[in-house]
């Protein structure tokens, strides 16, 4: 049974880049920071991590500036580096496709940039 205090939600704006990687070749890993709206500014933004389908559609909608609201689960990983140090983390992971709040810059003009290119193609 799953422990409804490791899910919650978050509302915030992306203030870093959205990357990805494939550390073994079958699991895609999207990592990006959210600001939560209303913090102060000495406050950190939160690191979130999708995988898989969640994460490619992450990557390929959202651009740092947009605001997103995410539900999520916290996730307890524990690891040993090479020289046998065991480090421990807690990770955000996002378990839904975020929903637009508000999009930045960047992804307006980037939907504009495609509605253009759809209106050409019509046009033929």
């Amino acid at each position: 049974m799953n422990n409804p205090t490791n899910f919650g939600g978050i509302t915030g704006t992306i203030v870093s880049p959205i990357t990805q990687k494939n550390p073994q070749g079958s699991l895609t890993v999207t990592e990006f920071r959210v600001k939560p709206v209303g913090s102060s500014d000495d406050e950190s933004a939160l690191p979130l991590t999708a995988y898989n389908g969640i994460g490619n559609n992450i990557l390929n909608r959202y651009n740092q500036g947009d605001t997103v609201s995410v539900t999520f689960r916290l996730r307890y990983k524990t690891w040993e580096t090479a020289d046998g140090a065991r480090r421990s983390r807690y990770e955000i992971v996002v378990t839904d496709n975020p929903t637009t709040i508000r999009l930045g810059e960047s992804s307006r003009a980037q939907r504009a940039d495609a509605e253009a290119k759809k209106e050409v193609v019509a046009a033929s």
